[in-house]
């Protein structure tokens, strides 16, 4: 069973024969010549600037990164082993104190799952290489670079891919551009590649295509891509819960609607479950690292950092020069302005967004 979707249909209809196939494969040069535009730029990026090759495990990259060293390097979730040489690695992980006296990573280790298949490249490297394998050298560097690269050629295809439902391959194109070369997405892939930015946009682009392809067929496959997309973005930032509302609200735009909902998320109970579970399996690795680490099963590790809802700054944070979004990605506004239009063809995301966004 699956969610009906009361909107257009898409512009890029299911090919019948092979013919057709290639013809629409033709259609779609565009929104690919796009994406090798934006990979040619990353790629002359980093080797014609030297200062794109600049070391990476610095900022919060420090405690995004730190599980990875601490856990197959060190073998030590303690951090204990920070305390010898003097004190000096502490300036590598920058861990907090519980009141207990002992260390723990502030970040949760969400990040560290995606760096780790081009660290252990890295570590493989460097054991062959005159770089010491010590998690920090330039290998381990170079390879967060690569890692970003690589997920955010994945987060543009499925964006890509979700366009085309909706859209010409000439409108996703120009989209494509307009979404890396008109946000932060550039700094955030070119200069400081390894913080969260660049990852958690490929896991909402790919999660957005499967909330599509779920409400079309809910099967047990798109259910667990979904619920694994959406538990590790959770475990990079637990406030991309909120992840959660586009596929909640996707195409409810009324009371009725959103009646319709509950009761289609009651006939596909156990897909809906198995999401949570998802959920659960990617947060149980940080479960059993605070636990070992500390003795808590959950710890709030951002200690006297919080958020202030009863000050919110919402006009500074759209428009002030110290932060201001609207200020500095002044192309979002046309984004803004196509989602309170209401277009029929992205009207199955618009409450979802727009709660998300606020």
């Amino acid at each position: 069973m699956n969610f009906p979707i009361q909107t257009i249909a898409p512009i890029k209809e299911s090919a019948t024969n092979s013919g057709k196939t290639t013809m629409q494969n033709n259609k779609s040069m565009k929104s690919k010549i796009s994406i090798f535009i934006i990979f040619a730029f990353l790629i002359s990026c980093f080797f014609i600037n030297a200062e794109n090759r600049r070391d990476q495990i610095v900022s919060d990259v420090v405690s995004y990164y730190g599980y990875l060293p601490a856990f197959f390097i060190y073998h030590d979730a303690t951090l204990s082993f920070i305390d010898n040489d003097n004190g000096s690695l502490k300036s590598k992980y920058w861990p907090e104190t519980t009141p207990e006296g002992k260390y723990v990573l502030k970040t949760t280790m969400g990040l560290s799952i995606l760096y780790m298949p081009f660290f252990w490249l890295a570590h493989g490297y460097a054991n062959i290489s005159h770089y010491a394998p010590d998690g920090f050298s330039r290998p381990y560097q170079t390879s967060l670079v690569i890692s970003c690269f690589f997920y955010v050629l994945i987060g543009l295809w499925f964006l890509r891919k979700l366009l085309l439902c909706y859209f010409t391959d000439g409108i996703t194109a120009l989209t494509l551009l307009c979404v890396y070369f008109g946000t932060n997405l550039v700094w955030y892939t070119t200069r400081e590649a390894a913080m969260s930015h660049a990852y958690l946009f490929s896991l909402v682009s790919v999660f957005l295509y499967f909330t599509v392809k779920w409400h079309e067929n809910p099967n047990w496959k798109n259910t667990f891509i979904a619920g694994m997309l959406i538990g590790l973005a959770i475990l990079i930032r637990p406030t991309m819960l909120l992840l959660s509302l586009p596929f909640i609200f996707f195409n409810v735009n009324s009371f009725k609607s959103f009646l319709e909902k509950i009761q289609f998320f009651w006939k596909e109970r156990a897909h809906i479950l198995l999401i949570f579970v998802c959920v659960f399996i990617c947060a149980l690795p940080q479960l059993i690292y605070w636990h070992t680490a500390i003795g808590h099963w959950f710890y709030y590790s951002y200690t006297s950092e919080r958020f202030y809802f009863n000050d919110p700054h919402i006009i500074d944070g759209l428009f002030s020069f110290k932060k201001g979004w609207l200020i500095y990605t002044p192309i979002m506004s046309i984004a803004i302005i196509g989602i309170l239009m209401f277009r029929p063809a992205i009207r199955v995301f618009n409450l979802g967004i727009l709660l998300t966004l606020s």
